[in-house]
């Protein structure tokens, strides 16, 4: 597979679909996907993409996908995806079609994009379709779901976060050696709108808050900046990860919802 990642156009319908493009030749697209399937679609379009530059501008009417091409995407992109089942392959169809979306500006109205879809035989929707390959390729892929969803889904993450404080606290009490603990916390920037900053744990002695410096820049947010020291109540943790300089082992869900529904999330 190529080592190189496509670079990506992309759009968000007013219904939360999600329509992604690539910039290499000729485009790829992966028609608009359900509210919680931007990451997949992501995912989806690097390993066809990827798989496509071996082709040697001879395109195939079916593209065959394997686990091994989402072990060198994985590698490719970091995405985490449970491989130990057996190989498993499918099959997809390439066909030529006008844009899927209209709500990006620069596409011309004759361009036509290579599109996934699925082989005759298929009889579900189509949002389906992209939750079956992806689970069959071993692709951790969240059921389909709308926008409306997402609130839902972000509700249940940090409950998860949050039921993980008391051990995340006893851990940074005893001494992390190497390893860093970090936190994410929601903050209101100058848009009133919320953004997600990573925080670094600096004192902890008080069960119910914790001192923290920010670690990443918030985005147009004069209020807050990085190195500014906070005491953060406990219960407006949303987030957390446990990483040394060069490994990330363990973090919470939070990250995955956002990706999912294609909520920009400041880097860490």
């Amino acid at each position: 597979m190529s080592p190189n990642k496509p670079l990506f156009m992309y759009s968000r319908n007013h219904d939360g679909r999600h329509w992604l493009t690539t910039l290499a030749l000729p485009p790829l697209q992966i028609a608009p996907v359900a509210a919680n399937h931007c990451r997949v679609a992501y995912f989806l379009a690097t390993i066809i993409s990827s798989k496509l530059s071996e082709c040697d501008n001879k395109f195939p009417d079916v593209l065959s996908l394997s686990r091994d091409d989402v072990r060198a995407a994985s590698a490719l992109i970091g995405e985490p995806a449970d491989l130990e089942d057996e190989n498993s392959e499918v099959k997809v169809r390439l066909v030529f079609e006008e844009a899927a979306s209209n709500q990006l500006d620069g596409v011309a109205h004759d361009e036509r994009f290579l599109t996934p879809r699925p082989m005759d035989d298929w009889e579900g929707s189509y949002d389906q379709w992209i939750f079956t390959i992806a689970r069959q390729l071993g692709i951790n892929a969240p059921a389909p779901a709308d926008k409306e969803s997402y609130q839902v889904a972000l509700a249940a993450a940090v409950q998860r976060v949050r039921q993980k404080i008391p051990d995340l606290r006893q851990m940074y009490l005893q001494g992390m050696d190497e390893w860093k603990l970090r936190f994410k916390v929601g903050v209101i920037n100058n848009s009133n709108d919320t953004v997600f900053v990573w925080l670094q744990p600096l004192d902890w002695s008080d069960e119910d808050q914790v001192v923290c410096m920010i670690e990443s820049e918030p985005f147009d947010c004069d209020n807050y900046w990085m190195g500014r020291i906070l005491r953060v109540p406990v219960s407006n943790l949303v987030d957390y990860a446990i990483s040394n300089d060069a490994h990330l082992i363990e973090q919470g869900i939070l990250h995955q919802i956002e990706e999912d529904y294609g909520v920009k999330l400041s880097p860490h």
